[in-house]
């Protein structure tokens, strides 16, 4: 399946957001039709992964994958752990995978489907 990858957001609805923020923010994505798109959410883990290796590979998006030139960056994932649905797993820049609460702060990159 084929992504859109969103650009150009502004910074304060992206960086250092709860998951609960990241939905509230991809529902008004969705309201405004950003992009000519109302289907904005989360990406999967294997979305993201793929995002990432290929952009490292191909040396290119570099400034999408670190935007803002943050010195840590962890991605929010539409994959909750299945055992604690209070975590969702999130993947970092250098393409590391892990849980967190979802009251912590990582960073929103809405895809949408083609």
């Amino acid at each position: 399946m084929k992504i859109h990858l969103a650009c150009d957001l502004p910074e304060e609805k992206v960086v250092n957001i709860t998951y609960a923020e990241a939905l509230e923010f991809l529902k008004q994505l969705n309201e405004e039709k950003f992009q000519s798109c109302s289907n904005w959410r989360l990406p999967t883990i294997k979305e993201l992964d793929n995002i990432l290796q290929f952009s490292y590979r191909e040396a290119i998006l570099v400034k999408l994958v670190n935007p803002l030139d943050v010195e840590e960056i962890w991605y929010w994932t539409s994959d909750t752990d299945n055992i604690s649905p209070d975590f969702a797993w999130i993947v970092h820049q250098k393409l590391l995978i892990t849980k967190c609460s979802k009251e912590e702060k990582c960073i929103l990159w809405p895809v949408s489907d083609l």
